[in-house]
């Protein structure tokens, strides 16, 4: 049977949470449905998780790195880098489309069916919202995180750009065309974390992109491999990406890239409470540091003023004034 769908894994170390995940397809999953699970390297027991499934779903094929060994005939060898192994991922896939999932998060029951059905009419991308959960995945701390309520249809680039920017570095919401994948520039985001962003919205797409508003997708919150980067992405790397899209409005792009002082230092002090903003950032991008020599000093003293003594405040502020910042909330309850 044709494969109209391939769910693409790229999975690191994550020997604990991936059987979960693989639960979460496999119960779901039909004839037209394949995974492909593309291995970075894994050096815990992710390989051993992942073999005992192809007996419950034949439509399993896994890759790892030469030096682990051959498996399903197959050498393909990674070690280098999420953005390469997801681009590996799609070029092994044989559907029609393509579902990037993370390694760790859970399919909602009847998701599989949800997007087939959405498939039917050919759009070029499929965007998924999601719900946001706790690391153990007992607790919803958001309920959507694409706030809209009913699905979205979109036939303009910039339009989407505009609903989706901030949501859409989340990999696991992508369901896109395999042709389409394929046919774009992907080498030039190699490294960036975010090459599904660069394959989207480099040029308009051909057919509309469909949002869809029902959560489909559980996230594991917390588990990410970039946690200890989020300051260099949030602020760095994920804006420079969003500049080189010149077929969107710079206006539009300027809405997430451009940081006036007193935000810049406000969203400073966030990292800063959540521990993902110190002295050593301060040093590495003070390239990139505020122009004005207080800005400068400011975000200084932020570097090195302990974390509770900005956490406990912070929270005190939001919760009064800015209750449906949930996942902020979270993040200073639970450091």
């Amino acid at each position: 049977m044709k494969i109209k769908l391939s769910i693409c894994i790229p999975t690191l170390n994550r020997g604990k949470f991936i059987g979960e995940t693989l639960d979460s397809i496999v119960s779901q999953a039909t004839e037209d449905v394949e995974i492909v699970i593309v291995d970075g390297g894994s050096k815990d027991e992710t390989a051993d998780v992942v073999l005992s499934y192809l007996a419950k779903f034949p439509s399993l094929r896994y890759y790892r790195p030469e030096n682990e060994g051959l498996i399903h005939g197959v050498i393909h060898p990674s070690n280098i880098g999420y953005d390469h192994d997801c681009n590996r991922a799609i070029g092994l896939a044989k559907g029609e489309y393509c579902w990037i999932l993370p390694d760790d998060d859970l399919l909602k029951p009847n998701a599989i069916n949800k997007i087939l059905k959405e498939l039917n009419n050919s759009y070029s991308l499929v965007v998924v919202n999601s719900e946001l959960k706790n690391h153990d995945m007992s607790q919803i701390i958001q309920n959507k995180l694409l706030n809209i309520e009913n699905d979205e249809m979109h036939s303009e680039l910039e339009n989407m750009f505009a609903k989706t920017i901030r949501y859409i570095s989340y990999a696991g919401c992508v369901v896109i065309n395999r042709n389409l994948w394929l046919e774009r520039d992907r080498s030039n985001y190699f490294g960036t974390a975010f090459v599904h962003v660069g394959v989207i919205f480099q040029a308009p797409l051909p057919a509309p992109a469909v949002i869809i508003s029902e959560p489909l997708i559980s996230i594991r919150y917390g588990n990410a491999h970039w946690t200890s980067r989020a300051f260099e992405i949030g602020v760095i790397s994920y804006p420079s990406l969003i500049a080189t899209f010149e077929n969107i409005s710079k206006a539009s792009r300027n809405k997430l890239t451009s940081v006036s002082p007193i935000s810049g230092l406000i969203s400073t002090t966030i990292y800063r409470a959540k521990k993902q903003y110190s002295l050593e950032h301060f040093y590495k991008f003070r390239h990139l540091n505020f122009s004005c020599s207080l800005c400068r000093f400011v975000t200084f003293i932020i570097a090195v003023t302990p974390t509770i003594i900005i956490r406990f405040p912070l929270l005190l502020i939001v919760k009064a004034f800015a209750k449906e910042k949930k996942i902020l909330i979270y993040d200073l309850e639970h450091i």
